[in-house]
């Protein structure tokens, strides 16, 4: 059987990255929805319990017996911190979204690579301190244009996305050291591991039973969240990261037209101006870091922080597809 041309199977494979990322973008965007969605007032922490748990069980079972053989690591300790880092980032994203305009919580989240790249030049004096340093503060720049500080008030929710950034940074610190020597299948596991007992703790205070409609909707923001990180990973590992991460500024698009349309909320061009400024930035840096990376010699960008893991605070290192995927 002939083989298409290198050149065709370049294109296909980018337009199957290209497909994978949007897919990613709006079920992550529907996540949100789903989680202001599940009936009945029950709490974002008991919500984030049931996503951890669902999402646990779409990984075992997708791993099967594979999964116990991935679970060796010599970083135990790390994994749990890690976890417990990612719970906090989670517990305050998930509340964040309940208060917060969708479009600002989709905007505001594109400073976590810029957030994490702070610490890591705070910590490990990583990078050149003076482009690193500009394309930061330009990102807080634009955190400053859609918060607007003394001219509007800052809500609960908005505040509660920025300290989920900054949790969420500091576990991306983590996941790279765990990279070094651990497959993204072992991070995986050992993250719904730790994190679904944890957020079983946080969410015991405000525990009610759900009922079947509850438990169905979030089924679903469980369903989602995983959908959406599976098909951020695939679009990475299909397409070079220059081709599909421009396209994470859809995040932005879904949560404003989501929000307009389901809740009757504006999204005003400071949200727009400041979150183009705040992407642009983290785009550029993501990608600046990552050709470093593989010019020193580093390996792949998935091999330290890779994109899919900076893009998102609920995310985590997703198993690699077969390799009879296309």
């Amino acid at each position: 059987m002939t083989q298409p041309p290198p050149r065709d199977n370049a294109r296909r494979r980018t337009l199957l990255g290209v497909g994978s990322m949007l897919l990613s973008t709006a079920t992550l965007s529907g996540m949100q929805v789903g989680i202001r969605s599940v009936p009945g007032g029950m709490h974002p922490y008991e919500i984030a319990f049931f996503r951890n748990f669902f999402s646990l069980l779409l990984i075992m079972g997708a791993q099967g017996r594979g999964g116990i053989g991935a679970m060796k690591t010599t970083k135990l300790p790390l994994h749990v911190l890690r976890g417990v880092l990612n719970v906090i980032s989670m517990l305050l994203f998930f509340e964040g979204v309940l208060l917060a305009p969708l479009s600002q919580v989709a905007a505001l989240s594109f400073l976590a690579p810029l957030m994490a790249s702070l610490v890591a030049f705070v910590v490990f004096r990583e990078g050149n301190r003076a482009l690193r340093s500009a394309t930061i503060a330009a990102g807080f720049v634009g955190a400053l244009i859609i918060l607007r500080p003394g001219l509007e008030p800052i809500g609960r929710g908005q505040t509660l996305v920025l300290m989920n950034v900054f949790a969420w940074a500091l576990a991306l610190i983590v996941i790279k050291q765990l990279a070094r020597t651990d497959s993204s299948v072992t991070i995986t596991i050992y993250m719904s591991l730790v994190m679904t007992p944890l957020s079983f703790v946080a969410a015991v205070p405000f525990w009610r039973w759900p009922d079947a409609e509850q438990l169905l909707w979030m089924a679903l923001v469980g369903a989602l969240g995983t959908v959406g990180h599976l098909a951020m990973a695939q679009a990475f590992r299909m397409a070079d990261a220059s081709a599909v991460l421009p396209l994470e500024f859809f995040k932005l698009i879904w949560g404003s037209l989501l929000g307009v349309v389901l809740y009757g909320e504006r999204a005003d061009v400071w949200t727009w101006v400041g979150g183009s400024i705040i992407f642009a930035s983290s785009i550029f840096l993501t990608l600046r870091e990552a050709r470093t990376r593989v010019a020193g010699g580093a390996g792949a960008p998935h091999q330290a922080i890779s994109p899919p893991a900076l893009r998102d605070p609920t995310a985590a290192e997703a198993p690699d597809p077969p390799r009879t995927s296309p």
